[in-house]
């Protein structure tokens, strides 16, 4: 495993990991899950049809509350808390191969309390000379859709996309994704930086025959034609490695 699929993994498992379990924050988490004094704001949108017309999608950045780990305490204490956790054990295994249990939910909360957790990113992998640009949004009670980017580290031409389609938002296993046989296109109209280690960002994405995920057994032998749209992102930070 090269260090561009580690550290996408490492994202992908705490975004799971937070939006399952923890119940309070995810791509463009849904306001009736946050934990009580989270806010967010917007990063940027996705507008993507994938046959049924366009549908607007938001990425958001959300900051959670200082008290999260105390929070969380006692929503372990409770059956709902319980039954998330369980919930959450089988789908981290599922996807991940790795279980959880109420320690490790503690742990996450205790360690994301007062921080801010952004749904689409970039960071540098200075060992393959490249950025890996993630743009992730969902729409309210609808589709998501997480573009995956290589970038140069000079110029930040792309050189490698892949686009993932979720039919259902919430369901972080069933998605339609594209592969090195047919890869998506996705061009950058602009990337500049905006301050410090933030980046806004524009272009547009387009892909065709995507197939089902690994892990998307709902989907199984079904196929996606095509999906194709936008993006428009004027928050994107630059984290650490």
């Amino acid at each position: 495993m090269n260090p561009l699929q580690r550290t996408g993994l490492r994202l992908g498992f705490v975004s799971f990991f937070a939006a399952v379990v923890l119940g309070v924050v995810g791509p463009a988490g849904a306001q009736e899950n946050l934990a009580p004094g989270s806010t967010q704001r917007v990063q940027g949108t996705i507008h993507a049809d994938a046959g049924r017309g366009m549908v607007e999608m938001t990425s958001r950045a959300t900051t959670l509350p200082d008290n999260l780990g105390q929070q969380t305490a006692a929503r372990l204490q409770t059956a709902e808390g319980q039954a998330a956790v369980q919930k959450g054990d089988a789908r981290a295994k599922a996807a991940t191969g790795r279980g959880v249990g109420a320690a490790d939910v503690q742990a996450i909360a205790d360690q994301y309390a007062g921080k801010t957790v952004y749904d689409s990113s970039m960071r540098h992998v200075k060992v393959v000379r490249r950025y890996m640009l993630t743009l992730d949004a969902k729409a309210a009670n609808g589709p998501r859709v997480a573009l995956n980017m290589q970038l140069d580290e000079k110029s930040l031409a792309v050189l490698d996309a892949k686009v993932s389609y979720y039919p259902e938002g919430k369901d972080f296993s069933n998605d339609f994704t594209t592969d090195k046989k047919v890869p998506a296109t996705v061009s950058i109209d602009k990337i500049e930086r905006v301050g410090g280690n933030v980046f806004a960002v524009s272009g547009s994405f387009s892909a065709a025959d995507l197939r089902p995920g690994v892990m998307a057994k709902k989907l199984k032998g079904q196929t996606l034609p095509s999906v194709n749209g936008r993006f428009a992102f004027t928050e994107v930070p630059l984290r650490d490695q």
